[in-house]
């Protein structure tokens, strides 16, 4: 039995704990910790497209997801034009209490504790000159509720660029030279996803080439994906293991093993050693799977 983990407002400090805790009796376990996913928009990009997905991977879960696209690395050329739109969508979300009804798009953080540390973050980029293009605090009222937040007027190195706040606050940077917008997108000890947007002619190449110098899983420059349904590379402070596939594999070989043995037997009426091969040669290929992925 792996002891309650007193902290869980911090990702990276949770997972560790967990994994002290799990050490001391050798359980294995799966850590998919903290994220800081950049979002690189290119001055052809469509810009609505890129707005949409950000309002929905960007403030789904109130925020509160480890692969939240809440960076946005934009060409200075179109940074009003994205920051208008993103300002109009996080604007138009419904904000209240789920219970209210279908309509409500996005509802509270999960405790007061969580909903003060994210307004400490705000309160800190204020502090270093950053300006709240809308939201940027919390509303009257009961529920611990944040704004739809989206920061702009970003310094170099500003903490809330660089830190995992897990609530519904979008920073937008802007660059003009593409190799530092690659070096700010991975400035970050998080590395879970990234995405790319531009149009694929003529500099198609070039693009390709650039989401491959990304950290952490790369998306499209058509889509932003939620994060909770598609697989992830993790390693070191954003995880431990590359998905949920592996460690499900991993953990269930045995007993796939054992069905796969008992159907060779049942079905084509195999002696018994059928499946204690099955069981064997099962847990080989999981052991070879699991080094692999790992």
């Amino acid at each position: 039995m792996i002891p309650p983990v007193r902290r869980p407002h911090c990702c990276v400090r949770s997972g560790q704990a967990v994994a002290r805790a799990a050490a001391e009796s050798l359980k294995r376990v799966h850590l998919e910790l903290g994220g800081k996913a950049p979002v690189l928009v290119f001055a052809d990009a469509d810009l609505d497209a890129v707005a949409d997905g950000v309002a929905f991977a960007g403030f789904g879960n109130s925020g509160q997801d480890c692969g939240a696209a809440c960076r946005v690395l934009v060409e200075e050329s179109v940074s009003d034009d994205l920051v208008a739109r993103l300002v109009s969508r996080a604007e138009a979300l419904a904000v209240g209490d789920p219970a209210e009804g279908d309509h409500i798009e996005m509802g509270p953080l999960v405790t007061q504790a969580h909903r003060d540390r994210v307004a400490g973050f705000l309160d800190r980029a204020y502090a270093e000159g950053v300006r709240a293009a809308t939201g940027g605090k919390a509303p009257g009222g009961d529920g611990f509720f944040v704004l739809p937040t989206v920061l702009v007027n970003i310094p170099d190195g500003a903490e809330c660029t660089r830190e995992e706040i897990f609530g519904p606050v979008v920073t937008v940077e802007t660059f003009t030279c593409e190799d530092v917008m690659v070096a700010a997108a991975n400035g970050t000890r998080y590395g879970l996803s990234a995405s790319v947007h531009g149009q694929p002619d003529p500099v198609a190449g070039e693009k390709q080439s650039m989401s491959e110098q990304l950290t952490g899983r790369r998306e499209s420059a058509a889509s932003i994906e939620s994060a909770t349904i598609q697989p992830i590379p993790l390693d070191q402070r954003h995880g431990t293991n590359r998905d949920m596939f592996t460690i499900w594999f991993g953990t269930n070989i045995m007993v796939l093993a054992i069905v796969t043995g008992a159907l060779a037997t049942t079905l084509f009426g195999q002696p018994a050693w059928s499946a204690a091969l099955a069981i064997v040669i099962g847990n080989l290929f999981g052991a070879v799977f699991m080094a692999l992925h790992s």
